[in-house]
């Protein structure tokens, strides 16, 4: 495992992290892809290891993983919570957030949205679970936010066969 230092904050950086160390040293982990520091308990997954917005740009990222969304250097099954906010969502990312989520983990996705689209359409179609979304408005921005639960994926609830979703 190759583990560094910057500011006193431990960076992760191999691709092949021994699921043992996970299980020890972080038993409920959680990752907020491309974060900054907006999730205190989260493992931020991000390419740089400095903030990049807010007042404190410039700073490190504390709780550092280095790596992307469409590599994320977890092994299967390790993450109980997985935030992705404001993050392009590509299929490639999809497949690693299915593939690192434990079958008992939430998914959380944000995003900005013009008024007639929906950012999350894919990802319905493509991650495991029951979802739940709701929007609203930041600084006059909306929002939408879809929760996904993969232990709830044989609910009748979730049609994947048409890739809708309810809305609770």
């Amino acid at each position: 495992m190759n583990l560094r230092a910057l500011a006193g904050e431990i960076i992760i950086t191999d691709r092949e992290l021994p699921t043992i160390f996970l299980q020890r040293a972080v038993p409920n982990l959680v990752i907020d892809i491309g974060g900054e520091g907006r999730h205190a308990e989260a493992w931020k997954l991000n390419l740089s290891p400095i903030k990049t917005l807010g007042p404190d740009r410039g700073s490190p990222i504390p709780r550092l993983i280095l790596g992307r969304a469409e590599a994320i250097p977890l092994p299967n099954q390790c993450a109980s919570v997985i935030f992705m906010e404001r993050t392009p969502l590509r299929v490639e990312a999809l497949r690693e957030i299915r593939r690192v989520i434990r079958d008992d983990g939430t998914i959380i996705l944000r995003h900005s949205i013009p008024p007639t689209l929906e950012p999350h359409r894919t990802a319905c179609r493509f991650l495991p679970g029951r979802a739940f979304r709701r929007w609203f408005q930041v600084s006059g921005r909306w929002m939408q936010e879809t929760v996904f639960q993969p232990r709830l994926a044989q609910s009748s609830l979730f049609q994947t066969s048409t890739g809708r979703l309810p809305v609770e």
